[in-house]
């Protein structure tokens, strides 16, 4: 283990607070430059470790020469200077362990001492004492690499351990374990610490207690009881361990309570429910965890007493919990109706993480059997079957959220009617419950999403970064009602026009049959001499009847629905669903670039509605900013614009290599397709990557360049568009790689859209959600290129 000092330096025999000032001694802080450093060989070369508190013990010492100012006689001084010159030589130790130890016992009496002498306001006092906090989460960092510090560290019992754990959470408080992985070696090392001392960082508990707690409890689980208490005057749910088990039994729930209390310490989400504390004032001998009281109860009672309208926008914040945890390595472990709660404002949050485990946790930890049969995937009931040890994972999570799909829907679990052992066999053998056929109906997709989740085998169960773009689709009203109207004859009457597409113009129009407003995008037939439609018109009547066509087989909550098409003498019409926030386009006009999270929340409907499209056999060919209209309540993205799209299957011959699209935001392929080997669905990636840019811009892109000389750029040396010096050096590292992901000049290394989702990006800050506000208080437009779109 690493020495703080050389074996040389004598300890001293007594403590620094009863030793007599010796007569021929002269404090070393008395001394002329004298230094507060030693050198120390630890035999891997010369290392200069400072004393642990050196900025806390310079800062008394700085104002023992200011004492006899405030009237402190000599005597005084010469001896708070030798008390101080004997915490110095007590942090001399054998190892880096103890010294932290010892250190933290030293800086208690420091701070009397401090405070006795008027200084707790100085100033320099708090820099001091950040300076050596920031040294010990040094040390301690490097401790955690040492397999003697590490073992010495597990060994610590009583108050040593209790001050170690306590040191190790109040660095990772601080923010001061800088490092990600030195985190998480930390946690790591306050949990096994925990387990074998029996103990909890100080921090965790409660100072004052809480008050009013209920004498009956409201709730009560398997091991545990629920009791309604106020803190500050806003009532709390205290979790209170079973007071009648012995042995055995008690070490191992009290085990079990120290886990999740560690666990849930670390979770700060919108979806999470938080933990406040543990209170152990409350009742003798028994420990309380502390989280708010949700009023509104759990999701199940919530559902019953206000109806399902709400029901997909809770399946997709669970979705986002799971998501949350996942992304910290945690399993919940335990997932099912009981335990999703209803905050105040109405959204969900996932609670009681007894059964949760880290992912990389050693075996005992995470094999534990308990859990509700029902939501229990069939890996965790019959192990052997699939060659596996019992562990919970992401996947057997995602098992059970599907069966809280099925459970918020209906009101109970899969099987619920069967025994447990019954149900449990059906699981294993593969069986899942039948689709419900009640109200609230769920539809053809979302079961599909269901059974995704109910996969046999786990490894090809969706992720839960896909789970919530699943559950994401299907929160906003569905348009599948509409997809057997008999489309061909809307009464409607024309309104306004609110905008022209490259080959039509689109106009507001009323519904006669339902009062719901529409889109009408119309191709006048204008007449010859002759009374012969002319060449452009026939070029626009094909662009629109090439939009009917793709668009009536298609839904999906990011591609406009198609609702008709109609053919008369003086003009063509195709009806559509009215967004009503216009482009992405129209939005960087009026008010400027985007910020990031809006940004990535556009860019991820794009790419959804692409993987979709691609999935179909689609290749769209004009993604722009143009294209993409957004609703301006609920921020859902609509691609739009099929006139040049085409199927797979057409895209053959000269099909295969035609030009379509709009130069600035054209693939370079689809330029040079004519002498090579032509192109497909990657065209759409990096028109898609040019939306991107329009967004952090509030520019099209190659701002600034002519349409014809762009051209021929990416024809004869293709590149990507240029992002101005001050918007490339306010992205972050993620951001440029998303763009070269999207710009990409060889097609094949380019990904496709559901890779491209998978990029962290796109991941949004935890908690933001979409309001207009978000677009309308944008930053104004840099200049006025954005005309030029051709």
């Amino acid at each position: 283990m690493k020495k703080l000092f050389g074996s040389g330096r004598q300890k001293p025999q007594a403590g620094p607070l009863q030793r007599p000032i010796p007569q021929q001694h002269t404090p070393i802080y008395l001394q002329a430059a004298a230094p507060l450093q030693f050198s120390v060989n630890e035999g891997r070369g010369a290392f200069d470790q400072t004393v642990i508190l050196k900025s806390l013990l310079t800062f008394v010492v700085n104002a023992c020469d200011h004492i006899s100012l405030v009237g402190r006689n000599a005597h005084e001084v010469a001896h708070l200077r030798q008390v101080l010159d004997g915490y110095l030589a007590s942090t001399a130790s054998d190892d880096v362990v103890h010294a932290i130890i010892r250190s933290l016992e030293i800086r208690k009496v420091l701070l009397d001492i401090v405070s006795k002498l008027g200084l707790a306001a100085h100033p320099n006092l708090r820099a001091a004492q950040r300076s050596d906090s920031e040294r010990i989460a040094t040390l301690l960092a490097a401790s955690f690499k040492s397999e003697d510090d590490k073992n010495a560290i597990l060994n610590l019992s009583g108050d040593s351990a209790q001050s170690f754990l306590d040191v190790i959470q109040e660095s990772l408080d601080k923010g001061l374990l800088l490092d990600a992985e030195q985190s998480r070696v930390a946690r790591k090392m306050i949990r096994k610490l925990s387990e074998s001392c029996d103990s909890l960082p100080s921090s965790l508990f409660i100072p004052n207690g809480v008050h009013a707690c209920d004498q009956y409890p409201t709730f009560g689980g398997g091991f545990g009881d629920i009791y309604r208490a106020i803190i500050d005057g806003k009532p709390v749910a205290l979790k209170r361990m079973r007071h009648f088990l012995r042995g055995s039994d008690l070490r191992r729930i009290h085990l079990k309570f120290c886990r999740e209390a560690l666990i849930w310490k670390e979770l700060q989400h919108p979806y999470i429910l938080p933990l406040v504390g543990i209170d152990r004032d409350s009742f003798p001998n028994s420990l309380c965890m502390v989280s708010p009281w949700m009023e509104q109860g759990t999701a199940i009672n919530y559902l019953k007493e206000h109806g399902h309208d709400t029901v997909d926008k809770l399946l997709h914040e669970i979705a986002c919990g799971l998501e949350y945890l996942h992304s910290r390595n945690i399993i919940h472990g335990d997932l099912k109706g009981a335990n999703i709660l209803i905050q105040g404002n109405g959204t969900a949050c996932l609670a009681d993480f007894g059964l949760s485990n880290f992912s990389d946790v050693t075996t005992s930890m995470s094999t534990n059997r308990g859990g509700s049969v029902y939501w229990m995937a069939p890996e965790l009931l019959d192990p052997d079957q699939f060659e596996s040890e019992l562990t919970r994972t992401p996947a057997t999570d995602v098992y059970a959220f599907g069966c809280v799909c099925f459970e918020l829907y209906t009101g109970r679990p899969p099987f619920a009617n069967l025994l447990d052992g019954v149900a449990a066999f059906k699981i294993i053998m593969g069986e899942r419950a039948v689709r419900p056929s009640g109200l609230p109906a769920m539809s053809d997709l979302f079961w599909h999403h269901v059974t995704l989740y109910w996969a046999q085998n786990p490894t090809t169960r969706p992720t839960t970064r896909q789970v919530v773009q699943y559950m994401w689709l299907h929160q906003f009203p569905s348009s599948q009602s509409r997809a057997g109207e008999d489309t061909s004859k809307i009464d409607y009457f024309l309104g306004e026009s609110i905008g022209k597409g490259t080959y039509a113009r689109v106009y507001l129009c009323l519904n006669k049959s339902n009062l719901e407003l529409i889109a009408v995008k119309r191709v006048q037939t204008p007449q010859t001499a002759s009374g012969r439609a002319d060449l452009r018109w026939l070029e626009r009547a094909r662009a629109l009847k090439v939009a009917s066509e793709t668009l009536k087989d298609l839904m999906h909550p990011n591609i406009v629905q198609y609702l008709g098409f109609e053919e008369a003498p003086e003009n063509l019409n195709i009806f559509l669903e009215y967004v009503d926030g216009g482009s992405i386009a129209s939005c960087l006009q009026r008010h400027g670039r985007f910020n990031q999270n809006v940004t990535k929340w556009v860019a991820e409907q794009i790419l959804m509605g692409l993987a979709y499209l691609h999935s179909t056999g689609i290749l769209h060919r004009d993604i722009k900013g143009d294209n993409i209209l957004v609703g301006r309540l609920s921020g859902v993205c609509k691609i739009a614009g099929f006139g040049t799209s085409k199927r797979q299957q057409y895209l053959e011959g000269q099909a295969h290599r035609e030009m379509a699209g709009t130069a600035f935001w054209m693939a370079p392929e689809v330029l040079g397709a004519n002498a090579r080997r032509g192109y497909d669905f990657k065209i759409d990636i990096w028109s898609a990557g040019c939306v991107v840019l329009e967004m952090w811009s509030g520019e099209r892109p190659w701002v600034g360049h002519e349409w014809i000389p762009v051209l021929l750029q990416l024809f004869t040396k293709p590149q990507a568009p240029p992002i101005p010096d001050d918007i490339r050096a306010s992205l972050s590292d993620l951001a440029l790689d998303f763009r070269d992901e999207c710009f990409a000049i060889n097609p094949q290394a380019r990904p496709g859209a559901a890779l491209l989702l998978e990029h962290p990006y796109l991941q949004r800050t935890p908690g933001w959600s979409f309001h207009i506000s978000e677009i309308e208080g944008s930053s104004a437009p840099r200049s006025g290129h954005m005309e030029q779109r051709k």
